[in-house]
C-alpha cells in the first residue's frame, strides 16, 4: 500500500468511498455539505485521478498521478486555502448536521497534514510501483467499469511509462522521492520483511495486467506495456541494492507513528492504554475459548485440547483454487437462511456479488474484503466480496509462515458474515441507496465507525457471544 508520505494527493491509489447521490426531501442538509466536500474531492482529483475513475468519473480515466513533491506541494497549498474557507464557514452554519460534517472534514484535513508533516521529516517510503500501476490499469478493466471506459487503460500504460511527453514515468517519480527522503539525517527506513514480501509477489501484478489487457481485446498496448514491464524490473532492482540493504529487521512502527496510525483509523486512546485493554480483552478471550476448544478435541478426538492446537487442526482443511469459491457462496446461503428465519435484517431482492481474486489482486490483498462499489457516478455497479487465493509462503519464508487464514472451512461464517451479508455488503448498498453526506463518507470513513459495522454483524446475529462465535467457526 502507498505510505501515507505521498499525502492526501497520492494515497487516493487506494481511495475510500465517496458519495453523491441525490438527498431526499428531509436531507437537503446533504446538499450543502457536499458543496463543502466537493471543494476537497475535486483537488483530490485533480492530483490523483486514478481516484475519480474510481469513483465512476471517466474525464478522469485517460490521466495518471504525478506524485512529485512539487505536485504534493501544490495540493497541500490548495488544500489549505480550501480548509481555511471550511474553517470560515463554520461559526456561521446554523445547520448543525452541516455543521457537524464541516468539523468531520476540518479534523480529517488537519490530521492529513499532521501525518503528512511527520512522514516527510522522519521516514523514508517503500514505494512499490508495481501495485501502483497495476491498480490504476486495474481500475478501468474491472468486469463491472463500462466497456466503452476500458481502452483508456492503454493510455495510462503510455502515462505510466512516460512515453507521453506530457507524463514522467511513475518509476522515475518514485525513485526521486525515495531518495529525497534518504538524504535526511535519522530518517526511518522501511521493514525489511515488508519489501522482501512485496517484491516476492511482483510478478503477479505485472500478468495480471497483460492478463487483463488481453482479456478486453485491447489494440496497442503491447508496446507500453513491454515498456513499462522493463522499468518497473529495473525499480525492484533498484529498490533490492538501494533500499533494502538499509531496511529496518524490526517491523514494529516507532511509537509517533504507532500513535499517528490510530488517529487515522479513528483511535483517540492513548497507545498505551489501548495496548492495556488489548491485553485484557485477549485474555478474556483466551479465558472463554478454552473450555470449547476442550470440548471440540474431545467431539473431534484430537490429541490436545489447547485451544491452540485445536485451531492448527481446524485450519488444515484449507481450501485450494476453484473449491473456495462455492464453498463461500454456499456459507453466504446459510448465513442468509438464518438471517430470514430469525428476522435478523431486511435482505435486498438481488443476490450478493462474490468472486475470487485474481493472483495480482491476492498480492495486493489477501485478506478476504469488500470491494465497495463507486458512489460519485453509479451506473448499476454493486459491492464485491472478493476472497483471495491461497498464496504459497513468500521468498525466504518457511512453509508455515503462508498466508492462509482465511481459505478453511472454520473461518467462513465470521468473514461471511463480517464482509458479506449482514456486514459490509448490506452497510455500502444502505449508504448508496439511502444516501448520505461526503463528508461522513469520506472523510469520517475510519476502521472505528467501519469495522463497527461489520464486527457486530460477524458476532452477533448468528452467534451471541465470543465463546458462541468460537464454537461457529469450528463447523
Amino acid at each position: 500500500m502507498i505510505r501515507k508520505f505521498l499525502s492526501i494527493a497520492t494515497t487516493a491509489f487506494f481511495i475510500l468511498p465517496a458519495f453523491a447521490q441525490a438527498p431526499g426531501p428531509d436531507q437537503g442538509w446533504i446538499a450543502t455539505s457536499n458543496g463543502y466536500t466537493n471543494l476537497l474531492l475535486a483537488i483530490e482529483m485533480k492530483h490523483n485521478p486514478e481516484s475519480g475513475s474510481r469513483q465512476g468519473l471517466s474525464e478522469y480515466d485517460t490521466k495518471i498521478s504525478q506524485p512529485t513533491r512539487r505536485d504534493e506541494d501544490q495540493a497541500r497549498g490548495e488544500t489549505e486555502a480550501v480548509l481555511a474557507k471550511l474553517k470560515s464557514a463554520l461559526p456561521e452554519q446554523k445547520d448543525k448536521e452541516v455543521a457537524q460534517d464541516l468539523r468531520i472534514v476540518i479534523r480529517s484535513v488537519e490530521l492529513s497534514f499532521k501525518s503528512q508533516d511527520f512522514y516527510r521529516a522522519h521516514e523514508v517510503p517503500f514505494l512499490n510501483a508495481s501495485s501502483i500501476v497495476f491498480s490504476g490499469v486495474h481500475t478501468l478493466l474491472d468486469e463491472q467499469t463500462p466497456v466503452e471506459r476500458r481502452p483508456a487503460a492503454v493510455v495510462r500504460l503510455r502515462e505510466y511509462a512516460g512515453l507521453d511527453p506530457n507524463y514522467k514515468s511513475i518509476t522515475e517519480i518514485l525513485k526521486q522521492r525515495v531518495i529525497e527522503q534518504m538524504a535526511k539525517p535519522g530518517v526511518i527506513y522501511p521493514a525489511r520483511v515488508e519489501i522482501e514480501t512485496e517484491l516476492g509477489r511482483n510478478s503477479n501484478y505485472l500478468d495480471g495486467m497483460a492478463a487483463l489487457l488481453e482479456k478486453n481485446k485491447l489494440s496497442g498496448w503491447q508496446e507500453p506495456f513491454r515498456a513499462l514491464k522493463l522499468q518497473l524490473a529495473d525499480y525492484d532492482a533498484w529498490v533490492k541494492t538501494t533500499l533494502l540493504p538499509k531496511a529496518r529487521t524490526d517491523f514494529r512502527l516507532p511509537r509517533e507513528e504507532y500513535a499517528l496510525a490510530l488517529e487515522n483509523y479513528g483511535i483517540d486512546i492513548p497507545p498505551d492504554q489501548l495496548a492495556e485493554m488489548a491485553h485484557q480483552a485477549f485474555r478474556d478471550i483466551q479465558a472463554e475459548m478454552k473450555p470449547i476448544a476442550a470440548q471440540i478435541a474431545q467431539e473431534k478426538h484430537l490429541s490436545s485440547a489447547d485451544y491452540r492446537d485445536v485451531i492448527r487442526e481446524l485450519k488444515k482443511k484449507q481450501l485450494v483454487g476453484d473449491a473456495i469459491l462455492p464453498f463461500y457462496e454456499n456459507r453466504l446461503k446459510q448465513i442468509e437462511q438464518i438471517i430470514v428465519e430469525r428476522q435478523l435484517v431486511t435482505l435486498p431482492g438481488r443476490p450478493a456479488r462474490i468472486r475470487i481474486a485474481s493472483a495480482a489482486e491476492t498480492s495486493q490483498q489477501p485478506a478476504p474484503h469488500m470491494q465497495p462499489p463507486p458512489f460519485l457516478h453509479n451506473t448499476g455497479q454493486k459491492g464485491e466480496f472478493v476472497l483471495p487465493l491461497n498464496i504459497p509462503a513468500a521468498p525466504g519464508q518457511t512453509a508455515s509462515e503462508k498466508y492462509d487464514d482465511f481459505t478453511f472451512d472454520a473461518a467462513a461464517w465470521t468473514l461471511t458474515a463480517h464482509e458479506a451479508r449482514p456486514g459490509h455488503e448490506l452497510q455500502f448498498d444502505s449508504m448508496l441507496e439511502r444516501g448520505v453526506s461526503l463528508a461522513r463518507v469520506r472523510y469520517a470513513f475510519n476502521s472505528t465507525n467501519v469495522e463497527g459495522w461489520g464486527l457486530y454483524p460477524s458476532s452477533s446475529p448468528t452467534c451471541r457471544s465470543r465463546a458462541n462465535w468460537f464454537r461457529s467457526i469450528t463447523g
